[in-house]
């Protein structure tokens, strides 16, 4: 399982893999399969005659549920979205039997984020890998599962934060439909958290950051997975940071310029140790008070993995 999205009627709704096959479960609000979706509240789909995987996940207004993913193409990937309606069943009016598969020429490429406009149309996050090296990869569909050409390039918007490998981890719109994308951003020394915020058309935000980029280095070794928007048009992102031996949680605000909030933390940054080993934010969601709440994961001294949830 890597994505959950809670419906309107608090039916949960989680996306992720089952034996190589694209997977998507749906629960009662109570816990329990819900057997009014899919065979026995579980979906799956072989997209490919290898490995598919659903990264994320959201419910549409009218009750239809998009995954975006990968499915294995030989020894490359392709960008995947799937539909389903609400009964579980492939929803035909979108793509191809409910899929839309985009090779965009790369060796290897992924969706890791979904975000839906108030339009319906939905936004997609991954990495496109060509010449071994992967971008930003930022895509807008159509209802019906299109590209929607009014953005970017046929539909697509790349970006390199770094001159080494970068990969979108998550996704939030703003307000003012503006798109950030947050994730990875390497270079031949470290790995820093790459911010990139696109207008609505897909062209880079020249008000933000470094035409459109901001690039935080925290420690020696940064992943940025998830990010929210304040009503204030401010940013936070988490993540995790390698304090020189191990990865700690890490939250940064950002004004609305791509510039650290210096009243938030130290100099916009709090970083928070909080197994013995290696931990890590994975998500993080905003309270209608402002507090952020983080879900993640810390190593501690028995050499487990636990589940770990903070609020700032």
């Amino acid at each position: 399982a890597y994505c959950v999205a809670i419906q309107s009627d608090n039916k949960i709704v989680i996306g992720g893999s089952a034996g190589g096959d694209l997977a998507v479960v749906r629960y009662n609000a109570n816990g329990t399969l819900d057997n009014t979706f899919g065979l026995n509240g579980v979906a799956i789909a072989a997209l490919s005659s290898s490995n598919d995987q659903a990264n994320a996940v959201v419910v549409q207004a009218d009750g239809k549920i998009v995954l975006g993913g990968y499915a294995m193409n030989g020894s490359s990937s392709d960008f995947i979205l799937m539909r389903y309606n609400a009964n579980g069943q492939p929803d035909n009016t979108f793509g191809t039997n409910g899929v839309v598969s985009i090779p965009i020429n790369g060796t290897s490429e992924g969706i890791r984020a979904l975000a839906l406009q108030s339009d319906g149309r939905i936004v997609a996050g991954g990495f496109f890998s060509q010449s071994g090296l992967s971008v930003y990869a930022v895509g807008r569909f159509n209802s019906d599962g299109s590209p929607d050409v009014s953005f970017g390039t046929n539909g697509w918007a790349f970006s390199s934060p770094a001159s080494g490998n970068c990969f979108v981890n998550a996704l939030a719109l703003q307000s003012d439909g503006k798109i950030v994308a947050v994730g990875s951003a390497s270079t031949s020394a470290n790995n820093d958290w790459g911010i990139v915020r696109f207008n609505i058309n897909g062209t880079p935000d020249n008000t933000f950051g470094n035409n459109g980029i901001q690039v935080t280095g925290i420690g020696t070794q940064d992943h940025a997975y998830a990010v929210v928007v304040q009503s204030n048009g401010k940013l936070l992102v988490a993540g995790a940071s390698n304090n020189g031996s191990t990865f700690d949680f890490a939250v940064a605000k950002y004004m609305p310029n791509g510039i650290l909030d210096n009243t938030f933390g130290v100099a916009g940054v709090r970083t928070h140790s909080v197994g013995a080993g290696h931990d890590q934010i994975l998500s993080a969601a905003l309270q209608p008070d402002g507090k952020l709440v983080v879900g993640g994961s810390a190593f501690s001294a028995q050499d487990f993995h636990e589940f770990v949830i903070a609020r700032y």
